[in-house]
């Protein structure tokens, strides 16, 4: 027998809860790119922050079917 999940999360809300997530992330690199000490840490956290973005971003595209 096959057990289903209590929930199960449409795809459509598991890319907005992952557009979410990854919007976070960027909001966290952005801060810590704020308070880094050298420029070329801050280059780095900026960096990241952008590569989230851009998941946020696809994530927030409409699935293609």
């Amino acid at each position: 027998m096959k057990y289903k999940p209590l929930s199960i999360l449409t795809p459509r809300l598991e890319r907005k809860n992952s557009e979410l997530k990854y919007r976070t992330k960027a909001a966290e690199c952005h801060q810590l790119a704020a308070i880094a000490y050298t420029p070329l840490e801050k280059a780095a956290w900026l960096e990241l922050a952008a590569d989230w973005e851009r998941l946020a971003k696809e994530a927030a595209e409409p699935l293609e079917v």
